[in-house]
């Protein structure tokens, strides 16, 4: 409320109606936490049905949150009954337009001094339906927060707040020092379910040379470029597997849909190129080799982290006749009902395959491609020559009443694809289908897709999108950070001093750095 307005409404017979509303106030927020706390007791009752000793404690604690709960409605109606009899005070603050849509802070972790914010891996229900963590644990969603000193925290969210739910630590070269973050670089991401995590280390020093080899040569030196799977399993989040990688990391790790024990990363091995796709696939031993103990001590001994097995394949251009390729970017296909019926049915992915030799703005983009896990060419989406990037947003399957209807193919299922397109001065984003309008095949089992825009949003600079889901998209550019609301074709720009590390349906993950530390700021809807 404004000074001239608040002058207006306040006056000496005000105070005490402004002592008796703070009153109010406090009984009633006291009320609130208390059925707050009873519903907490009843539905942690509920979910866990080892828990539940009998119908009594049940109906106790149903008893206590519908008596908290009706004494919260009596002090709500007292209060409206008072201030209709009361003279008017300040007037409530009216909910601004679209507030459902905005986002505030929810939780924010402070960064310790010394480390750093390598990565971050949100996963969360959607629409009340729990699609990351099983709702039998009763949370509706998971982060995972990797750290410059090898510390992984997870932290957890149930109905009503987030929690810390454990720690872990994977060894990082130098990892004691807080320098160590300079030469350390890290992607994380959860598999279906949040119960697996995939991470990416690059440990490569960009100032390594004869003299750091030299000084190495005599004791054992660690891989430089690892791909870590860690578990969730019984509260903990441990290491069970893991795979040394031969070259820079392109795009992933990407875990496979419908298959959470695998994922797919893309790699610019030197001397063959940035056109490789691995799949890592990790083969749980079973759970009596994983526990056995030390038959001399007694003692449990912790299993050795398991090696990923390795699926490798190449792509390459098929109609710009280049000789080098490279991945630009790298996506997994949900299996479509025709996939899953069909006897053998292989994996699918969408990758953005381009010139190695690619100049944004100045070389054709190539093209998107639909490829399985052996590299066979399903699909391919010529791209414009003024495409800046393409994404992939999470997405679901199309149905099929509804493909039949448009006339498409149901294999290459259709695709919602994000293109970022050059535009005068800046740069916009449109959204449209990639589908199958046509069964000509364009190669040997290839068909052509064709591109439908639905529609564009213009943005002030061309940027780099970091991060993608369902309905957002979290950019990075010269000018700043923003989110692209792709949905609603709409541009919320950031803090100069946040940038995105993870986006979800409805959450939102920023980092922000400072003179006084840094920390993460996680968004949720207001």
């Amino acid at each position: 409320v404004s000074g001239p307005a608040q002058a207006r409404h306040m006056g000496p017979g005000n105070e005490s109606s402004d002592a008796s509303s703070l009153r109010e106030l406090s009984d009633a927020a006291c009320l609130a936490r208390s059925a707050r706390s009873s519903l907490r007791r009843l539905l942690a009752t509920l979910a866990c049905d080892e828990a539940v000793d009998g119908k009594l404690r049940l109906e106790t604690l149903r008893a206590k949150a519908s008596h908290d709960l009706a004494q919260l409605q009596s002090c709500i109606a007292l209060g409206q009954n008072l201030s209709e009899a009361r003279a008017p005070g300040i007037p409530p603050r009216a909910a601004p337009d679209g507030a459902a849509a905005d986002l505030a802070p929810r939780l924010r972790l402070c960064v310790a001094s010394g480390e750093h914010v390598l990565a971050v891996a949100l996963s969360e229900s959607r629409y009340g339906v729990d699609s990351g963590v099983t709702s039998s644990t009763g949370n509706f969603g998971r982060i995972a927060v990797v750290l410059s000193t090898g510390r992984i925290e997870v932290w957890d969210r149930d109905l009503f707040c987030w929690h810390h739910a454990s720690t872990a630590h994977v060894p990082l070269r130098g990892s004691s020092t807080s320098s160590a973050a300079c030469s350390v670089s890290c992607s994380a991401t959860w598999a279906e379910g949040a119960s697996l995590l995939w991470l990416f280390v690059d440990e490569t020093s960009p100032g390594s040379g004869a003299a750091e080899i030299a000084s190495t040569a005599v004791t054992e030196r660690k891989p430089e470029r690892r791909l870590l799977l860690l578990a969730q399993t019984l509260g903990e989040l441990r290491l069970v597997a893991s795979a040394d990688l031969a070259g820079s990391l392109v795009a992933g790790p990407v875990p496979v849909l419908g298959g959470a024990s695998t994922a797919a990363v893309a790699l610019d091995v030197p001397g063959v190129g940035p056109s490789n796709v691995l799949l890592f696939t990790w083969h749980q031993q079973p759970a009596a080799a994983a526990g056995a103990g030390d038959a001399a001590g007694g003692q449990a001994v912790a299993p050795q982290p398991e090696t990923l097995a390795t699926l490798r394949f190449r792509v390459q251009l098929r109609g710009g006749g280049a000789a080098d390729s490279a991945v630009g970017g790298l996506w997994s296909l949900s299996p479509s009902a025709a996939m899953q019926s069909a006897s053998g049915a292989l994996r699918r992915f969408a990758i953005w395959v381009r010139p190695a030799e690619w100049v944004s703005g100045f070389t054709a983009a190539g093209e998107l491609q639909i490829c399985n896990d052996l590299g066979q060419c399903l699909g391919i989406l010529p791209l414009r020559p003024n495409t800046l990037q393409v994404t992939l947003p999470q997405q679901g399957q199309c149905p099929e009443a509804e493909m039949c209807r448009l006339g498409l193919l149901a294999d290459p299922p259709p695709l919602v694809v994000l293109m970022e397109c050059q535009a005068g001065a800046g740069a916009e984003w449109t959204v449209g289908i990639a589908a199958v309008d046509d069964a000509t095949p364009v190669g040997e089992e290839a068909f052509t897709l064709q591109f439908r825009p639905l529609q564009t949003t213009e943005v002030p600079a061309a940027a780099k999108a970091v991060v993608a889901s369902e309905g957002l998209l979290g950019c990075v550019s010269e000018a700043g950070a923003f989110l692209l609301n792709w949905q609603q074709a709409a541009v919320h720009q950031l803090p100069a001093e946040c940038r995105p590390l993870a986006v979800g349906s409805h959450s939102v993950a920023l980092l922000k750095t400072g003179l006084d530390g840094s920390e993460l700021i996680f968004l949720e809807p207001w």
